[in-house]
């Protein structure tokens, strides 16, 4: 979306444009400010909730002491999101490792599933690839906000004083099956709110 959306922003100043799902606007040069864009854009932000993720993983991992972040060093949002996850670890006295990939879902279940250890990602399709629990946005949410948004501009509102609405809290997803292998037991309370994902085989 973010392409799109800076095609468009290229193309008009006076025309209001409402974004759905982009992550960094501000660091996209879309906008000024998340509070107050300044122009003639507004919209919804799907950042995953990071510090949420961190946090159920506790809870599903008590001793856990260690965390390791992947990212691709090649997206800027990436490159954002690993730095923004390696301040919350710290902040919740977790010890941070952090390393950059380029390879599959698959390779990196591959290498821990050997070591007993769980991975979290934050999109369901890697919850399905091998991930034990994700926290990831609800993309159908964003719309029906965006959506809110555009009503909200065609009544009037000025997308250069209307504040940038982040993602929802959060989806969990969840890979019974993955957490079973590898001896995990999920809190019952996560469980309940959790969308269960199938493995793929």
């Amino acid at each position: 979306t973010t392409p799109a959306t800076l095609s468009l922003a290229n193309v008009t100043k006076d025309i209001p444009i409402v974004m759905g799902g982009i992550t960094y606007p501000v660091e996209a040069g879309l906008i000024k400010d998340e509070k107050k864009p300044g122009n003639n854009i507004t919209g919804v932000s799907d950042r995953t909730p990071i510090k949420q993720q961190l946090e159920i993983m506790k809870q599903v991992v008590p001793t856990l002491k260690t965390v390791g972040i992947l990212y691709t060093s090649s997206e800027d949002n990436s490159v954002k999101q690993a730095k923004q996850a390696e301040e919350d670890a710290k902040a919740l006295g977790l010890e941070v490792k952090v390393a950059t990939i380029a390879s599959a879902m698959a390779t990196v279940v591959k290498a821990t599933d050997a070591k007993k250890i769980p991975v979290f990602p934050s999109a369901d399709t890697m919850v399905a690839d091998g991930g034990v629990l994700g926290l990831g946005v609800d993309q159908y949410q964003i719309g029906v906000e965006t959506a809110k948004m555009v009503v909200e501009v065609l009544k009037g509102a000025k997308p250069a004083d209307t504040p940038i609405k982040l993602a929802n809290e959060g989806v969990i997803y969840l890979n019974e099956e993955k957490a079973k292998e590898l001896g995990i037991t999920i809190p019952a309370d996560i469980a309940q709110k959790a969308q269960k994902v199938t493995a793929k085989k």
